[in-house]
């Protein structure tokens, strides 16, 4: 539905003396969740993330790259709507790294992401 067809139907409602309730699929930021920290597992290092919004979101973690990059490589998920996943990036060579997990929602423009942590494998 478009915005302009929920704005009338608004307006519709109110002209007849009902509630103007929001449309229902909307979506806001606040059903985006916080990713877990990533941490090591072994050999890997995961993360986790849960969509809690009606639309497909996306988690991302990322290995940050040492020479100031954005980020040195990144594996990532689409989550359709109530479900949960989970990242994986292996562990290599030896030293430590800075990874974080990001979860954006593409609809609403919004993302929410971990703090970054090193890690050392």
């Amino acid at each position: 539905m478009t915005p302009f067809a929920i704005t009338l139907m608004s307006l519709g409602l109110l002209a007849a003396g009902g509630a103007a309730e929001p449309a229902p699929g909307t979506t806001d930021t606040t059903c985006i969740t916080m990713p877990t920290t990533p941490a090591r597992d072994g050999f890997r290092v995961f993360s986790q993330g849960h969509n809690g919004c009606s639309a497909p979101t996306t988690l991302w973690l990322v290995r940050h790259g040492a020479d100031g990059s954005p980020w040195h490589s990144a594996t990532e998920v689409v989550l359709m709507p109530g479900a949960t996943g989970r990242l994986d990036l292996p562990c290599r060579g030896t030293g430590t790294q800075t990874y974080s997990a990001i979860q954006f929602d593409p609809n609403m423009a919004f993302n929410l992401s971990t703090p970054r942590v090193l890690i050392t494998c």
